[in-house]
């Protein structure tokens, strides 16, 4: 009897330790505690400080024969205007966040519209941004992120038009001059740095850096026409830039 009853217990023992280990190694896996997941929205403030990299380029044609001229006008400006973003985030293991986020910005042109060599100056209207953030959360309220993005911004310049008739020691002269009024969708490249802190359990305040770039483009070209006499001079110059500004954004968010 007692052999059995020993043999009994060895067999329950064989049995009933695989199936202990087998449920503590199906345990689900803790993750962190974190106010960063789910879906957000949020706005607030974007600010500009950078340079339109403007050049322009003429030709000048006379009796047929043309001269050409270039000139640079590099100038710091700066813009203000609102953003508003939406968008979906989540906390991994070791505490890594990986978001996605689509922004739409709006800038207030500024009241000086010329550059330094008296071109139409362009600026920026309008736009978006679709981008991943990468980050940490180094507490369950605070997240330190990178950014990394792409989109397009809406630039324009203004439309000039002017003509004259002269009549100088009985010799009259006309000229007319005419700008192409330009609205010109440019890509966007942006990284930057930022961080955010949860201050209750959905509201959260946000300040970033981000470095944004464009590709040189075309945007204006301008032609006048002057007659002196028999002689005729058609002038044509074409305007390009290429933005590049250091942008800083101020933001309070909602996570859901």
């Amino acid at each position: 009897m007692k052999k059995m009853t020993a043999i009994a217990c060895i067999l329950t023992s064989i049995v009933i330790t695989p199936s202990m280990a087998m449920a503590d190694s199906s345990a689900p896996i803790s993750t962190p505690t974190s106010f960063y997941n789910g879906a957000y929205l949020g706005g607030g403030y974007v600010g500009r400080l950078g340079d339109l990299n403007t050049k322009s380029s003429s030709t000048t044609t006379v009796s047929g024969t043309s001269t050409s001229a270039n000139h640079s006008a590099n100038r710091t400006t700066g813009f203000n205007g609102g953003v508003l973003y939406l968008g979906y985030g989540h906390t991994f293991e070791n505490n890594f966040y990986l978001g996605g986020e689509l922004d739409g910005l709006g800038f207030i042109p500024g009241s000086d519209t010329k550059d330094v060599a008296g071109l139409e100056r362009t600026t920026p209207y309008g736009g978006f941004t679709v981008s991943v953030l990468p980050g940490f959360v180094i507490t369950p309220r605070t997240l330190l992120f990178a950014r990394l993005g792409m989109g397009g911004m809406d630039y324009r310049d203004s439309t000039t038009k002017s003509s004259s008739n002269v009549t100088l020691n009985n010799l009259a002269t006309t000229s007319t001059s005419s700008t192409t009024h330009h609205s010109k969708m440019l890509a966007e490249y942006e990284a930057g740095l930022g961080a955010s802190y949860m201050f209750t359990q959905h509201f959260n305040v946000r300040g970033e850096y981000d470095y944004v770039m464009s590709p040189r483009t075309d945007l204006a070209k301008n032609q006048s026409t002057a007659t002196m006499g028999q002689v005729t001079s058609v002038t044509t110059s074409t305007e390009s830039s290429r933005p590049g500004f250091s942008q800083l954004m101020v933001t309070v968010g909602y996570n859901f």
